[in-house]
């Protein structure tokens, strides 16, 4: 998958890599990874990244280019508890 719109999302804002890290509460080397593509994003920091930037899931993983944000957050909607069962 393109990662490539973090990057782009995260510019538009004029955030640095040290900044986007802290609001995804990572440390800065790992989320330059993420940016790099070395380590694939967790599910619970895209929902993060997402509802920090007001995008859905599927623009920033490159899978639509609408970049439509439902009336709902992420957060609400899906709980982290069973996305974890669910991923176990």
């Amino acid at each position: 998958m393109d990662f490539s719109k973090i990057i782009i999302l995260r510019k538009k804002k004029d955030l640095s890599q040290r900044e986007m890290a802290q609001i995804l509460n990572v440390s800065k080397s790992t989320y330059a990874r993420l940016e790099t593509q070395e380590e694939i994003i967790p599910l619970i920091h895209l929902i993060d990244f997402c509802n920090y930037f007001h995008v859905t899931m599927n623009f920033v993983l490159g899978l639509s280019s609408r970049n439509e944000f439902s009336k709902y957050d992420y957060i609400k909607v899906i709980e982290k508890e069973k996305i974890g069962i669910n991923i176990k």
